[in-house]
């Protein structure tokens, strides 16, 4: 196949299978029961495709342009796709680290809000305290020049009143005594006291703020959730690399890059960067590229394109990003199309407006109307 794919065409013009019966017969496709009522006798490729996309079955056209799409395109295209996916999660990442700075203005100015309320809290407690014990010290003023008066007056009168005083004032003290249980002065100095506590009660309530339930405490989750012993930043870079041994075959599909790309994909192969290495691989079609002896196994028809549908469908798994899988998938399948109809190609120079990794990530328009979409892209 030609390094040189500068059509402008609206039809696809980069499949290894054009029919259908091609693609079943040849490609090691499967076609579902469900579809079958929509794939008439001698139907195209691409007349299937379209069928499937008015139909929004999104996914299942992608599948069958990874079975039909020519095996080196087909690795373009995953690396398109993967390119898009770093850019969204890249978007993503930003737009999370932005809002993180906004979280924590917000809780610096609430804190300071707080220390505020809590500093002005307790003036008004140091106020109120004051207040309390100025009461306090006027009770015990007014209480002092009562006695003094009574005491004054007490010492003007003849032995007489002074008898009757202290009989009448011992009848009033054992009355009180039964029914408050103290004698009348210390009954009075009493109810000052408790009148003066229960307002400086009621002020409290007023000015005490209310309590919140506490947060549940967090759960302590295991440090080790995963069976991959390897580190994360060793992983990272096993599939960066991967990535990039990839994009390599893709310009040089050799036999030396299709060995580097397999010996990638056995340290991450649970990893989609390890799949689409994978895939790289199997579509130079020998399975033992990497003998001596200069053998040719043939690669089983649809091994390749069962790999490129499996990386794409990781793709649109990963977790985080901007979309869901339904706006992933249309525009993975809107980037194979582009591919297939020779519209973008890895012979173009990849200049920050036409790069795939540097396009803004397209905004949704609800699942239900995404084949839509994509049709309209497409024709």
């Amino acid at each position: 196949m030609s390094d040189q794919l500068n059509w402008m065409n609206q039809h696809l013009i980069l499949l290894k299978y054009k029919t259908v019966e091609e693609l079943v017969s040849q490609g090691g496709y499967e076609l579902a029961p469900k579809y079958g009522p929509l794939c008439k006798p001698g139907m195209s490729v691409e007349d299937f495709m379209t069928a499937l996309v008015r139909a929004n079955a999104i996914r299942d056209a992608a599948s069958v342009l990874a079975y039909a799409i020519h095996r080196r395109a087909g690795v373009w295209w995953g690396v398109c796709c993967f390119r898009k996916l770093y850019a969204e999660l890249a978007e993503a990442e930003k737009k999370q680290a932005e809002q993180a700075k906004l979280d924590a203005q917000k809780k610096e100015e609430e804190a300071a809000a707080a220390a505020a309320e809590a500093k002005e809290k307790a003036k008004e407690e140091e106020a109120q305290e004051a207040e309390a014990a100025a009461q306090e010290k006027k009770i015990a003023e007014m209480q002092e020049a009562a006695m003094k008066k009574i005491e004054e007056a007490k010492s003007k009168f003849t032995p007489e009143q002074k008898k009757i005083y202290d009989e009448a004032r011992a009848k009033f003290d054992a009355e009180c005594v039964k029914l408050t249980g103290l004698p009348v002065m210390a009954f009075i100095n009493d109810m000052v006291k408790k009148e003066a506590e229960s307002e400086a009660a009621k002020q409290s309530l007023k000015q005490k703020p209310e309590k919140k339930d506490a947060p549940p405490a967090p759960v302590e989750e295991n440090a080790d959730t995963s069976d991959d012993p390897m580190p994360p930043e060793m992983l990272a870079q096993l599939k960066r690399k991967a990535f990039e041994i990839t994009c390599q075959w893709v310009v040089d599909p050799s036999a030396e890059n299709s060995i580097m790309a397999d010996n990638i994909a056995n340290q991450i192969e649970d990893e989609s960067e390890g799949m689409l290495a994978r895939t790289a691989f199997w579509s130079y079609g020998n399975l033992s590229v990497a003998e001596k002896d200069g053998s040719n196994v043939p690669v089983p028809a649809g091994l390749a394109a069962n790999g490129l549908r499996t990386a794409l469908l990781m793709a649109m798994l990963t977790e985080g990003g901007l979309y869901s899988l339904p706006e992933r998938a249309a525009q993975y399948l809107s980037l194979g199309i582009e591919i297939a109809c020779g519209r973008n190609n890895w012979t173009a120079p990849e200049t920050e407006q036409n790069a795939p990794s540097a396009r803004e990530p397209e905004a949704s328009h609800g699942t239900e109307k995404l084949g839509e979409e994509v049709y309209r892209k497409w024709k």
